[in-house]
């Protein structure tokens, strides 16, 4: 809800493995390194396969969400891929899409699944170099033409 430089924190939305049934035991865990970041989020789709959301190893620090007054109607709570893709004038998903396909900036509530895995993301990614930071964390949930929804951590 704010319009100064935030951080941004990286999403990668995948498909980890092959479909499993109710007598196999998830393929992956929270905390594990995949994709170029850390598991914090696993759920079976309705395809019967395993998927998950995966924080990168790294974030990029003070830059803006959108540079010019428009709304682009990324106000899904759920889907930041989706909202990613509706910005425009916007550095934040400039550098996003500069790490190649996948990677997005994440929902408001994808940024809620983050910190309720916060401990163990932040042991797996201390181990890699850099914990998640005790700062502010743009969402790619719209507010105003200028501004998205933001966590603290």
């Amino acid at each position: 809800m704010k319009t100064f430089l935030a951080s941004v924190l990286l999403l990668f939305i995948c498909s980890f493995s092959p479909a499993f049934n109710n007598k196999q035991a998830l393929l992956h865990k929270i905390g594990d390194e995949y994709q170029g970041g850390v598991i914090f989020y696993i759920y079976q789709g309705t395809d019967g396969f395993e998927h998950g959301l995966v924080v990168a190893k790294e974030e990029r620090q003070h830059i803006r969400w959108q540079n010019k007054s428009t709304l682009v109607h990324a106000n899904s709570m759920t889907d930041g891929d989706d909202n990613t893709k509706l910005l425009t004038f916007s550095p934040a998903r400039t550098y996003v899409e500069s790490l190649g396909g996948g990677w997005y900036l994440p929902s408001i509530n994808e940024l809620g699944l983050l910190w309720g895995s916060r401990k163990v993301v932040n042991s797996k990614l201390g181990t890699l170099g850099q914990p998640l930071s005790k700062t502010t964390y743009w969402s790619s949930t719209e507010y105003v033409e200028l501004s998205a929804l933001d966590f603290d951590f």
